[in-house]
Order: C-alpha cells, then sequence, then structure tokens
C-alpha cells in the first residue's frame, strides 16, 4: 500500500512539473549547384582525316564512325580515360563535348576536340588552363 501511495505521488509530481521545450529553428535552404567535376585542362583539336588519326581516320574508340556522330550534331572530344571516364558529357566554351575517343598523345589532364576540319583543328591550336566541367 505504502508503495503505491509513493507511486501514485511521484506520477502526480511528475506530471504537474512544466517541461519546456525550445522551438526547433527554421532550416535555410541553400542552392547548391552540384557538378562532378571541374578542373583545368590543356585543350587541342583534331580532324577525322589521317592527318590526325593514322590509321584510325574516321573511328573513334567505339568503333563507330566520326560521321555518324557529325550528322547528328554531337560534339566528340578524346580524353585520357584514366582522367575522364569515356561516355562522359564534357562542357567546354559553352558546348558539351561527348568523350568517346582516346588518343596517343591524350595524356593526364588533356582532352582533343573533334572539329570537321583540318584547318579548323590547326586553327583551335593548344589552349592551356582551360576550365572544364565533368556532367
Amino acid at each position: 500500500m505504502k508503495k503505491a501511495i509513493i507511486f501514485l505521488l511521484l506520477l502526480i509530481f511528475q506530471c504537474s512539473t512544466t517541461i519546456v521545450v525550445e522551438q526547433p529553428k527554421p532550416i535555410k535552404k541553400k542552392i547548391i549547384i552540384q557538378y562532378q567535376n571541374s578542373f583545368q585542362v590543356m585543350v587541342t583539336a583534331y580532324c577525322p582525316g589521317p592527318c590526325c588519326n593514322d590509321q584510325w581516320a574516321g573511328v573513334l574508340a567505339n568503333g563507330k564512325s566520326m560521321q555518324y556522330y557529325f550528322d547528328r550534331g554531337i560534339h566528340i572530344c578524346a580524353v585520357d580515360p584514366r582522367v575522364i571516364r569515356l561516355g562522359s558529357v564534357v562542357y567546354y566554351n559553352g558546348i558539351n563535348w561527348l568523350a568517346l575517343d582516346t588518343g596517343g598523345k591524350v595524356k593526364g589532364r588533356h582532352i582533343d576536340i573533334l572539329l570537321s576540319t583540318h584547318a579548323a583543328a590547326c586553327n583551335f591550336g593548344v589552349k592551356y588552363n582551360q576550365r572544364i566541367i565533368i556532367r
């Protein structure tokens, strides 16, 4: 009986105490622009002909013809697959380039963009410290 009275008194005492709960602070929403990778590279250009591709003229690393992509308006670039995965989209100079090719001289942080003519590739030259985004 004593135990029951003590239990009831403790229960009443606990129910009569005031518990102050602090209101949670509102969560500020942040707009986060997420890029997988963004870094600087050297950019060069090449053409589909044998002058830039030797025995691989007109053919990409995936075995498809360069003309197949030209006809569809898809921009192609060659990359080092140890740095940029084949099939990645490389955003450079306002254009999305599809990384579908490799090259013997494309090593490390270097991309080689495919242009339609040899003259255009020569005029492009070499551009250092160019910002690209891998999507």
